[in-house]
């Protein structure tokens, strides 16, 4: 099931990022580094604030997730903070020669990360204030009679400066295998599934090990190798 957004995704979508799925920004002003308004026409809602935009700005290189700031008729401003350490994206006017990262009308967005958001099945949202979790069936019924899941724990297995490691023969579901500074790694015929998740991304070139099934990011590592392991939603990095 998706997070609550909008525009509101196909359920069957959920472990695919696809620009068909997002709005279409007319336009996008860059008042500073780290700040931005991305215009819309057809964004009628006025309850974004607090929330989170995901983008994928200039040349659709890579994408970003940062905060929604105020939130009106036919706009939304964000501002972009680091996540979990890792840095912010910035930004730099049009037209500078260095328009490739920067926010501008034809970019693709969506917005989540607000409770009104929830408006469609097959929708969740989790309030971190209340630790609630709130969710839509895909066919409206009660979610009292399923079975709801959810994932447990971040890392099956935290290599981090360990080495001459081997782990073989395993399925792992909801959870991924993490090792920065690592050597000597072998990952054999382990099946993960669901191994990571991720709506906030930071910036492109420091965020990819937050959404990774098997990641060696940051860090130095040496000699590890995959074999005969299939990952389903999820990805490496």
């Amino acid at each position: 099931m998706p997070e609550a957004r909008w525009p509101n995704i196909d359920p069957a979508q959920v472990t695919m990022v696809r620009f068909e799925d997002m709005a279409q920004m007319q336009n996008a002003t860059v008042p500073t580094t780290t700040q931005a308004t991305f215009f819309d026409s057809g964004l009628t809602q006025t309850y974004w604030t607090g929330g989170f935009a995901f983008f994928s700005p200039g040349y659709a290189w890579g994408s970003y997730t940062c905060g929604v700031s105020a939130s009106r008729v036919g706009s939304v401003d964000i501002t972009c903070q680091n996540i979990n350490g890792a840095q912010a994206p910035t930004f730099v006017a049009l037209g500078s020669g260095t328009d490739a990262w920067t926010p501008q009308g034809g970019n693709y967005f969506y917005l989540f990360g607000v409770p009104q958001a929830l408006d469609a099945p097959g929708e969740w949202f989790f309030d971190p204030t209340s630790n609630t979790l709130s969710l839509w069936t895909a066919d409206s019924s009660n979610p009292a009679n399923h079975l709801i899941e959810t994932k447990a724990r971040l890392y099956a297995f935290d290599l981090t400066q360990r080495s001459y490691i081997t782990i073989s023969g395993l399925s792992i579901v909801s959870a991924s295998v993490h090792g920065p500074f690592t050597s000597n790694i072998i990952l054999n015929e382990l099946n993960i599934s669901y191994g990571a998740h991720t709506m906030q991304v930071p910036s492109y070139s420091h965020g990819e090990y937050f959404a990774a099934s098997v990641s060696f990011y940051p860090g130095n590592y040496t000699r590890f190798s995959i074999r005969r392991s299939p990952m389903r939603r999820g990805r490496r990095s």
